[in-house]
């Protein structure tokens, strides 16, 4: 199995349209048996998101757009584990608590649409499911983040994606 991220999406995420002149950005969403084990994983690092907007990123590609019917044929509905738990401080230095996940269709969604033409922006490609955004690392965050990871070494989370969205990249 081939790991990815999951991003349980920031407070502020709000797909635009999909228009393809602005690239590409495609994401799953969980189902609700999904988003239950991923509200729970939250509370015990102490820790809220909303769930409406929780989801997977499966590609970022900020150079080129696909056309809606090339997307439709590359499409999967990804299973996986969320694995462990980590703290990025990101791109912009903006704080974010990521979940792990394990999920060979994830990946397999993604690499049918960098074959179609998509072209991934962050390499190594490391979809993710964002758990909270402007954070600042503390020894209360540490130690919460190190009791979780002890939990999910011993048993991983099950998720189940069924919806996606696409969406031109807006900047945020």
């Amino acid at each position: 199995m081939l790991a990815y991220m999951l991003s349980l999406s920031s407070p502020s995420w709000e797909p635009s349209p999909y228009t393809g002149q602005d690239g590409l950005y495609c994401a799953v969403q969980p189902d609700d048996a999904t988003k239950f084990r991923v509200i729970r994983l939250c509370e015990d690092l102490g820790v809220v998101t909303d769930y409406n907007k929780l989801h997977c990123t499966i590609v970022y590609s900020r150079e080129v757009a696909l056309t809606q019917e090339v997307i439709d044929t590359c499409k999967n509905h990804p299973t996986g584990r969320i694995t462990f738990i980590e703290y990025w401080s990101g791109h912009n230095n903006a704080g974010y608590l990521v979940a792990h996940v394990v999920s060979e269709s994830a990946h397999m969604f993604h690499e049918r649409l960098l074959r179609a033409g998509a072209e991934h922006t962050y390499n190594p490609y490391n979809p993710h499911m964002t758990l909270c955004k402007g954070l600042e690392m503390t020894d209360v965050l540490q130690a919460s983040i190190l009791e979780v990871n002890k939990k999910l070494a011993k048993e991983s989370i099950y998720a189940n994606f069924e919806g996606y969205t696409v969406c031109d990249i807006s900047e945020d």
